[in-house]
């Protein structure tokens, strides 16, 4: 009964999620001049499939370029000061994404090529910038 409850409160929430921001679809050349996007609005260029995310002050700010991008495999770790999120792009490069605990804002990356960090003291052991 418990995993029914959690399920529905889980969809509820999705659906939430959905009304408070949307998915506008622009052109790249609409980019640089853009000045009326709603603050967690969504922007996604239909030439480059590149994601924006609209600002509080109606610009745009870049997110990610997912053309060609094949994310899979994410594993998260802990400690008492990191959350680490490591994750498979493509078929011979990874990325590490380090959440400082006390301030998920402050986010480091460490990225390479080669096998995917799969345990949290080889992810602790990589160059964070």
């Amino acid at each position: 009964m418990k995993t029914i409850y959690t399920t529905i409160v889980w969809m509820i929430s999705l659906c939430f999620m959905n009304f408070l921001s949307s998915q506008i679809n622009i052109t790249s050349s609409e980019v640089k001049d853009y000045n009326t996007a709603s603050q967690g609005d969504y922007y996604v260029t239909t030439d480059t499939n590149e994601l924006y995310i609209g600002l509080e002050d109606g610009s745009l700010r870049f997110v990610s370029d997912f053309t060609n991008k094949l994310v899979q495999n994410e594993l998260a770790f802990e400690d008492d000061d990191y959350l680490y999120i490591s994750m498979k792009i493509n078929t011979n490069d990874y990325l590490v994404i380090r959440y400082n605990k006390t301030d998920l804002n402050i986010e480091k990356e460490a990225s390479g090529t080669g096998t995917q960090p799969s345990d949290l003291q080889t992810v602790q052991g990589l160059t964070y910038n």
